[in-house]
Formats: C-alpha cells, sequence, structure tokens
C-alpha cells in the first residue's frame, strides 16, 4: 500500500476497520506491506516551521502491517553498496523516509527492548514530543 494520512487526521473508525481487515488478511496468512511515508517525522504537515512536529503516518501506524521505508544510493551500480535511508542532505535529495513513533498504538513487546536499546545508545537524544511506548516504524527499509 502507497497511501498514508497523518495519523491524528484519520478517525478512529476508519483505522479501526483497516486494522479488522488487515488482521483477517493476516489470517489467512496474506502479509500487508504499507509505505512509511515521506518527509521524516514531521509528514507531509510540516510546511513551515509553525506546523512541523511529530506526524505519524497511518496506515504505518497499524500494528497488522509491515511498514517499509525507502533507500538511497548515488549509484546503483553495484546494488547495496553505498544504500542508506532516503535523507534529504545527500546529494540534494528531495524526500526522506517516513518513520517515527505511533500516537494511537502501542509499541508490541518485539519492539520495546530494541527502541530502549537504541535510545540508551544515542548521542542527541530527540526533543520532546513523539509518543514514547509508540509503535515504531518503519519496521524495515528496502530499495
Amino acid at each position: 500500500i502507497s497511501y498514508g494520512s497523518i495519523e491524528s487526521s484519520t478517525s478512529s473508525a476508519i483505522m479501526t476497520t483497516f486494522n479488522n481487515n488487515a488482521m483477517a488478511l493476516g489470517a489467512m496468512g496474506v502479509s500487508v506491506f504499507v509505505s512509511s511515508g515521506d518527509d521524516g517525522v514531521a509528514n507531509y504537515e510540516c510546511t513551515s516551521a509553525s506546523t512541523c512536529g511529530y506526524n505519524p503516518s497511518f496506515p504505518a501506524t497499524s500494528p497488522y502491517v509491515t511498514a517499509v521505508g525507502a533507500t538511497y544510493s548515488a549509484s546503483w551500480d553495484t546494488p547495496g553498496v553505498g544504500e542508506v535511508v532516503c535523507q534529504s542532505n545527500l546529494d540534494d535529495a528531495i524526500i526522506t523516509s517516513g518513520g517515527g513513533f505511533s500516537t494511537e498504538f502501542t509499541a508490541p513487546s518485539w519492539q520495546t527492548s530494541a527502541v530502549s536499546g537504541y535510545f540508551s545508545t544515542v548521542d542527541t537524544q530527540p526533543k520532546t514530543g513523539y509518543t514514547v511506548g509508540g509503535r515504531g516504524y518503519p519496521d524495515l527499509a528496502l530499495s
């Protein structure tokens, strides 16, 4: 799925309906893969300094999907070599990969130790405003 919306702008009824259908697909053995969105943690809401903040993207935040982030390489001559998560400070890239923490869904048990381990070692702690304990996404990044 390559669409998304700002989590806080998505009604709980829509999220519940989506999650119920994603669970039903999972029960049938179907995996649901979703784009993690663009523009980092701010999402497309960041059109000026006053609108920037943490804006998670649904359905990437759904606990019943695998959220996939984007990657970038200056050259694809040797696949995988030099590949990194999309970020705007490389070669004047025009997008960044979406990601962050859900404000609606808690982190699954398998994710909590990885997230706390990351935050215990990162040099520059993120600013307040994100949801500690929210489901982190993306789950993986592919080219």
